[in-house]
């Protein structure tokens, strides 16, 4: 796969047209996000590009979490893709919508 990877780069295929490329053979997201964690592309970069196809964050929870990522490395990346502590939030605790406060409220 990654000679097939390196050959679409030097044929000048950006991320996003391999993305589609992949994306119309039927491949579905979870499948894609492997191929590109495999490829050496960052969760970050990986998510960023989902997001720019349209993938919704609530989708996007579902594949980190099927991919194993703890609840902590998911709440580090949401907040590097700026996606807010009350949207992580509600997926992770369904039904039970609170807002959330950066600030530690202990003494």
């Amino acid at each position: 796969m990654r000679m097939k990877y390196d050959s679409l780069v030097r044929n000048k295929k950006t991320d996003d047209e391999i993305y589609m490329m992949w994306m119309k053979q039927g491949k579905n997201p979870d499948q894609i996000f492997k191929r590109w964690i495999r490829l050496g592309k960052s969760d970050e970069e990986t998510s960023r590009l989902f997001l720019r196809h349209n993938l919704q964050p609530d989708q996007l929870y579902g594949i980190l979490e099927r991919q194993g990522k703890s609840m902590e490395s998911i709440y580090k990346l949401w907040e590097k893709l700026n996606l807010g502590d009350r949207r992580i939030y509600n997926l992770w605790v369904p039904g039970k919508p609170k807002r959330l406060t950066t600030k530690s409220t202990e003494c």
